[in-house]
């Protein structure tokens, strides 16, 4: 695997050299710090990325719903938000903790760029079935997964305002995405288990 190449489920995510990542879930700081904590959760992805208007600070989230659909639907319409919101908190304080208790990577760069007035950006990356999946009019349709995506990005917004107002959501499917990022499926990725 290339250094700023990761894989996440059935996703392979590739950043450019703009970019620094950590797979922060993964890393030994989280594991040994504040994952010690009962019910602390973690993003997947903490990551600054180098602009010409200077450095930006990136928490991405992955979630991949398309095996089991049904059963995800409403986690995805009511839960889901409120997760990722938790999960932003908590990877604050365990990246604080880390970088308090000089645990084995330094976290200061993540936690200068938090702390400056540029608000990070928090992007949920999630691959799920079409929520309006095939009937009549793919525009028709089109319009709807936009507005269901709409959705998701005011909630959302709405638990991690105290940090941010710079929310996305991203796919595969969805088109646009973060300068820099390249996302794809692994072989057989989507598929039925």
């Amino acid at each position: 695997m290339t250094p700023n190449r990761f894989e996440e489920g059935e996703l392979r995510f590739d950043f450019d050299g703009t970019w620094t990542v950590s797979k922060w879930d993964d890393s030994n700081a989280y594991r040994q710090g504040i994952q010690k904590l009962e019910g602390t959760k973690a993003v997947d992805f903490v990551c600054v990325r180098d602009t010409p208007g200077g450095n930006q600070s990136v928490f991405i989230e992955v979630k991949d719903f398309r095996k089991e659909p049904a059963r995800n639907k409403r986690r995805i319409e009511t839960e889901l938000p409120q997760e990722v919101a938790e999960k932003v908190r908590d990877t604050l304080s365990g990246l604080a903790g880390a970088h308090v208790s000089r645990r084995t990577e330094d976290w200061q760069p993540w936690l200068a760029f938090v702390s400056q007035r540029r608000n990070p950006y928090v992007v949920l990356w999630m691959e799920e079935v079409p929520p309006f999946p095939g009937h009549g009019n793919r525009q028709v349709w089109e319009q709807r997964a936009k507005a269901h995506g709409t959705t998701l990005v005011q909630q959302l917004k709405k638990r991690v305002s105290w940090l941010t107002k710079r929310v996305c959501v991203y796919s595969t499917k969805g088109g646009g995405g973060l300068p820099g990022l390249q996302v794809s499926n692994l072989p057989g990725a989507g598929s039925p288990p």
